[in-house]
């Protein structure tokens, strides 16, 4: 019986013909058609996966690891934990946050989530919701005992959590007949961790706000015999809290989130407002997945992806990219040193995603290079998730 010498094997190749999968002669190769529970080193050598074990029998869901803190998140029960992965023992952080699925980032040194019922964010001690409610108008009234000259007066308040600021509130407007006394009260506030009400008003028959004191939250009401110094216009009137969503991101000062085919931004270095008359960007189809680069942001469609080429919300450029048809949450980031100089083509950091013809990665520069199209093709899944684990790239879809 002959024995025959197989060349380095290279991985695998649906779309080639049979005779095509073995190529002689200088740098000979083999492709197979399939292969389960194989690795294939880039000498070509073939080595067995290894096997996995159950490590814990608790339902975790959407499990996240920081990078920063190395801390561990999840979802179990519909609850968000903060997970021990040596022990499995876990910390309910926020009880009731629907089903999923959750997406996290890090922002400002802090972990921020996004789920069903809205944006939450952990310290390292304890978890809230991070967006501030827009308080309702204030309430004002005159009466005849003070010195405010008779005229037309606008009111609205702000609440505040530290140095936070939330969406300014519906303006309350007051005509005076008389010198008065402006009585202003303020509403319930429900929100636990607003520290101080802060109210703004326009000078006599005046048509801007400008801001005139900040009151503790246990303030209900407030006189204005005379008529105050006057600070800094409102920053974020005709404002909104930000909307969560999918694919939770951060780019150039801002986070993003996905709501069906809608991009969210929020307002630059304010995350938790956004501004809903400009600050996103509507397409044709549903996103499936949004990766922020240097250059630009990828986005995929339902059956292609697209680069947001710019450096600010105001400048980006949609372009069309022709790839091939993406699968649905599979989207990732990954070290441009891993993958290497001649693909990432510059950036920290580089977009890489499964699409039906294999791994695909969009560069720094909006560079898309389909890495498997000439040996892969037709896969299919409804979705999926991929990550880099060491210098390979594990995919799992159903």
């Amino acid at each position: 019986m002959t024995t025959k010498k197989l060349p380095p094997v290279m991985g695998m190749d649906n779309t080639s013909e049979e005779f095509a999968l073995e190529r002689s002669g200088d740098g000979a190769k083999l492709y197979v058609r399939d292969a389960v529970n194989i690795d294939f080193t880039e000498s070509g050598r073939m080595t067995m996966r290894e096997g996995i074990a159950l490590q814990t029998n608790l339902p975790f869901k959407y499990l996240w690891q920081s990078s920063l803190h190395h801390d561990c998140f999840a979802m179990l029960h519909g609850a968000w934990v903060k997970v021990d992965p040596i022990t499995w023992e876990y910390e309910e952080l926020i009880p009731q946050i629907g089903e999923g699925p959750l997406f996290h980032q890090i922002i400002n040194n802090f972990v921020l989530m996004s789920c069903d019922t809205g944006l939450y964010t952990f310290n390292g001690l304890q978890a809230v919701k991070f967006t501030i409610d827009t308080p309702a108008k204030p309430y004002v009234s005159f009466s005849a005992d003070g010195s405010i000259d008779a005229g037309a007066y606008s009111f609205a308040i702000s609440w505040l959590v530290g140095e936070r600021e939330s969406a300014l509130s519906e303006i309350d407007k007051i005509d005076v007949v008389q010198y008065s006394n402006l009585d202003v009260q303020f509403p319930m506030c429900l929100d636990e961790k607003v520290t101080h009400i802060r109210l703004y008003m326009t000078e006599q028959n005046g048509g801007e706000l400008r801001q005139v004191k900040d009151y503790p939250i246990s303030t209900t009401h407030t006189s204005l015999p005379v008529l105050p110094e006057f600070g800094r216009v409102p920053q974020f009137q005709h404002f909104s809290p930000m909307k969560h969503g999918k694919f939770l991101s951060l780019w150039r000062g801002r986070i993003l989130c996905v709501h069906l085919n809608v991009l969210y931004f929020s307002e630059a270095m304010a995350f938790h407002l956004t501004d809903e008359r400009y600050n996103f960007i509507q397409f044709p189809q549903r996103i499936t997945f949004v990766e922020p680069v240097e250059g630009g942001i990828w986005v995929g469609q339902y059956d292609h992806v697209v680069f947001l080429r710019g450096a600010d919300l105001k400048e980006l450029v949609l372009e069309h990219k022709a790839a091939a048809k993406p699968i649905s949450d599979s989207g990732f980031t990954v070290d441009s040193a891993v993958v290497g100089a001649d693909l990432s083509q510059g950036g920290a950091l580089s977009a890489m995603w499964l699409s039906e013809k294999g791994f695909v990665l969009g560069s720094a520069s909006g560079q898309l290079i389909e890495l498997q199209s000439d040996h892969l093709s037709n896969i299919t899944a409804l979705s999926g998730m991929a990550v880099g684990l060491g210098n390979r790239v594990v995919a799992i879809v159903n």
